[in-house]
């Protein structure tokens, strides 16, 4: 099921790359399917994605208009302009598929070098050009939604992490000025931790 939705998604994109005159195309699943693909055990109701093409002005609208072309079920949100927002991006909600998608455009350079790191890695799903999102990047993600859910991610996902990605996350929570919250995040004992949801059967 999870790989028929992942290549939908796939021949979307791609077409609409191609379609419109898009280069430099990258695609990688975030969001609590990249927590499970990365070997977390929860559950997620969605699949989200950060997409990055250019030229980069044109993605949010034009995409938006594709998909508009093909699905009734589709909200397209314009990033926050409010400070207090802490994750800003441009949103595509999708819900003319068997599961909820969300893409989410990339909006910082730290997003877009996580995209790239990630095209170094094979697809996650052979034929596709979707990756997973490095486990460093997607802490960072999560850092910046910082909501209980994302707080639980991101102390499971570092206690995976290599010595090597370890700084690297800690290099990035400075980027975004969220390293006295990943201080907290990660002192936290498995104990502390909110329990791992029962996956649905």
């Amino acid at each position: 099921m999870l790989e028929e939705r992942l290549k939908e998604v796939d021949q979307l994109y791609r077409e609409f790359l191609q379609s419109r005159g898009f280069s430099k195309g990258m695609i990688a699943l975030i969001g609590g399917g990249c927590v499970i693909a990365h070997g977390i055990e929860r559950t997620t109701e969605d699949l989200d994605f950060l997409i990055y093409a250019e030229p980069y002005e044109r993605l949010f609208p034009e995409f938006a208009q594709f998909l508009r072309e093909r699905f009734a079920d589709l909200k397209a949100h314009a990033a926050s302009k409010d400070p207090a927002d802490p994750v800003r991006h441009d949103v595509i909600l999708l819900e003319g598929l068997p599961i909820k998608v969300d893409f989410l455009i990339c909006a910082y350079r730290w997003e877009i070098e996580g995209l790239q790191q990630a095209t170094q890695t094979p697809p996650f799903v052979e034929g596709t050009e979707i990756r997973l999102f490095p486990k460093p990047h997607l802490i960072a993600l999560k850092l910046l939604a910082a909501g209980p859910q994302d707080r639980a991610d991101v102390a499971r996902l570092f206690a995976l992490l290599s010595e090597g990605e370890v700084a690297e996350v800690h290099s990035l929570a400075k980027r975004i000025k969220r390293e006295k919250l990943l201080k907290e995040v990660i002192g936290k004992t498995p104990t502390d931790l909110p329990p791992v949801p029962e996956p649905d059967l």
